[in-house]
């Protein structure tokens, strides 16, 4: 597998978007039809936290053929008429053709437009992995998975809050900051660490100055991948990903640079049933 050159020269969404849009296989495949898609809010708990949160919404997008893109954002969902018109039409064609659309809604379309792209290209993980379980059970497994790999005193950047890497890495005596885009999580802190509220250029500062970054799907959703990208290679800062939001995207994150992603399938962990994990690694 390989990313043509012209993609190191737009946003990484534009280039994922051009990657699929001349495949005759997907343009005219009756199973890239949007047959479904689900969006809301999402209000929840955090258990070192006395309130719930509501700062979460997601779009689902199902095609025809039953795969699926999923994307968090914070901010309210687009809804009604211009959603319901998208029902039905071929994916590929909506994104290249459709004004107006919130940009998390197209990383979930794009998302499952590589749901069905991946398995044409035959892009397959390292690993694939699954867990069943209690909530909590799961969300130790995916937190090994993810945070195991970095040793005491490495100074590692979350970008995108989640509380088990949180935990599982100070506990081992790693160094952790957290960035994260929700207002309802602004100077709470976590296991002891604050979380930072303060847009993009403070992450990029602080990625800067640390040996690796976890960068969560979210990053997909607010468009600074890029930045993201940009900053690490002029810093020599290794990224991994972990992916709720944007999982189908994970082998061109290796291709990019990534040293290793690990993409949850939806349904996701916290939700009733098995959690199914890929990992992809240089």
């Amino acid at each position: 597998m390989s990313v043509p050159k012209e993609m190191v020269s737009s946003s990484f969404h534009d280039q994922l978007l051009a990657n699929v849009i001349p495949i005759d296989e997907l343009r005219h495949n009756d199973g890239l039809a949007l047959d479904n898609i689900l969006s809301g809010q999402t209000y929840y708990r955090k258990a070192f936290l006395e309130n719930p949160l509501s700062d979460l919404s997601f779009y689902l997008t199902v095609l025809d053929s039953g795969s699926a893109g999923f994307a968090y954002h914070n901010g309210l969902p687009l809804q009604g008429e211009l959603v319901k018109s998208l029902i039905n039409r071929n994916a590929i064609d909506a994104l290249a053709t459709e004004d107006g659309l919130d940009h998390p809604l197209k990383v979930s379309m794009l998302d499952a437009v590589y749901g069905e792209y991946n398995k044409l290209a035959g892009n397959k993980p390292d690993k694939m992995l699954s867990r069943d379980g209690t909530y909590a059970e799961k969300a130790n497994f995916r937190s090994r998975l993810v945070t195991e790999r970095f040793a005491p005193g490495h100074k590692v950047l979350l970008v995108g809050l989640v509380t088990e890497f949180v935990r599982d890495m100070v506990a081992r005596d790693v160094e952790v900051s957290i960035s994260d885009m929700s207002p309802e999580l602004a100077g709470k802190e976590v296991h002891g660490m604050s979380v930072v509220n303060e847009g993009n250029e403070w992450t990029l500062g602080r990625l800067a100055t640390c040996d690796s970054a976890i960068v969560t799907g979210a990053a997909f959703s607010t468009d600074t991948i890029d930045s993201i990208f940009t900053a690490a290679e002029a810093n020599a800062t290794d990224l991994h990903f972990y992916l709720e939001t944007g999982s189908n995207f994970a082998p061109y994150l290796i291709d990019r640079g990534a040293q290793s992603v690990v993409a949850e399938k939806f349904p996701f962990y916290d939700l009733p049933g098995e959690a199914r994990f890929e990992v992809y690694e240089q």
